[in-house]
């Protein structure tokens, strides 16, 4: 609707009652204008402008863009700086950031590890979704599987046992989702203490703490962080990628995620056999999150590497999410455990052995470690 156009009467009318208020001294001169005139504040001063712009008409009180605030010479000075910084400083704190930001992506797609066990045989336990404040979360179990990796062979972090947390360490309800503490026995306190003394159960032996969703939530993965640094590794928000080099020169490649994309009712292992087939083809793809276990065995035509595609459980063994949805249980075990004898080519089909039972998996790497170490 087009705007109506002002009468001079209309802008008389409002330039001399302005022009009447300031002429008194009064504060503001506009506001009361605006009352006496019965109109809005924003409609008087359209009107100021639009009688300057029309008929020439000037007021006491100005209109917008004419004021300037007036500082006199006697004003105290405070010797305050700018809260904001200037552009071009900004602009290069930005680009610095940036470069930071890029320099770290770059080298998390693929990290180099250095190992401590200078042999050519180690094993690595892959942690399932932890949980470990949940009531269902079997934390004797998570234990139990922590100190076969830290007591493995002579102790140490130089036995060449390691292990590996795929993500999700605690619930960590937030937001709406915080209602849940109710119908847990465990608090967020609590739930801090658990996983700071559990991540020390295996400091010197992980190669990377992965973060998950849950971890992602709220400030739980500063704290993460912090327990990583203290742990001799580093904490790594969803996804990461370690390269393994081997006296011998051999090297093994880890794509390591909390979740990948896609899934399949007819092959548990489906997302991480996607993601290597499409994206890294690498000698192991492994993920968790669904809380299910899956494995996939794949030749890469080209290079003839063998890949292990593996997907991981949790040691949240009843939950009640999966109960209520009624999902299908395919949960064999809550880890994984992989026996790496660098002996062998990565185009070999027993150079990566994957155990459920860590047990199982630590003997086989005991006899390896004898037979090729020594």
């Amino acid at each position: 609707m087009p705007q109506k156009k002002l009468t001079r009467r209309q802008a008389e009318e409002a330039v001399d009652c302005v022009n009447k208020h300031a002429t008194v001294g009064e504060k503001f001169p506009a506001a009361v204008a605006a009352k006496e005139l019965n109109l809005n504040p924003r409609t008087l001063t359209n009107r100021l402008i639009r009688a300057k712009e029309y008929f020439d008409l000037d007021s006491l009180y100005g209109v917008p863009g004419d004021i300037k605030a007036s500082i006199p010479e006697t004003s105290p000075e405070l010797e305050l700086p700018e809260q904001e910084q200037d552009y071009e400083r900004l602009c290069e704190l930005r680009a610095k950031k940036f470069d930071h930001a890029r320099a770290y992506e770059d080298v998390r797609k693929l990290i180099p590890v250095k190992l401590p066990y200078k042999g050519s045989c180690i094993g690595i336990l892959a942690f399932g979704d932890l949980h470990l404040d949940d009531d269902g979360c079997d934390l004797a179990l998570a234990r139990a599987h922590a100190k076969l990796v830290r007591e493995f062979g002579d102790g140490g972090p130089a036995n060449g046992c390691y292990a590996i947390s795929i993500g999700d360490h605690l619930n960590n309800w937030q937001g709406a989702l915080a209602k849940k503490y109710a119908s847990q026995s465990t608090t967020l306190a609590e739930g801090h203490v658990l996983v700071q003394g559990f991540l020390q159960e295996l400091s010197g032996h992980w190669l990377c703490i992965l973060g998950g969703n849950h971890d992602e939530w709220g400030t739980l993965k500063y704290f993460l962080d912090k327990i990583a640094r203290d742990c001799g590794t580093r904490y790594i928000d969803s996804a990461a990628g370690l390269e393994l080099k081997f006296p011998g020169g051999n090297t093994v490649r880890l794509r390591l995620a909390h979740q990948l994309p896609g899934s399949s009712i007819y092959a548990m292992a489906h997302s991480q056999t996607r993601d290597n087939i499409f994206r890294y083809r690498w000698e192991v793809v492994m993920s968790g999150h669904v809380h299910k276990s899956g494995y996939a065995v794949l030749k890469q035509e080209d290079t003839q590497i063998i890949s292990h595609c593996i997907q991981i459980a949790s040691y949240e063994i009843y939950s009640e999410y999966a109960r209520g949805k009624q999902m299908k249980d395919a949960h064999i075990s809550p880890c994984a455990f992989l026996v790496i004898n660098s002996n062998l080519p990565n185009t070999h089909p027993d150079m990566i052995k994957l155990f459920w039972d860590p047990v199982e998996g630590a003997d086989w790497l005991a006899f390896l470690q004898k037979k090729y170490d020594g």
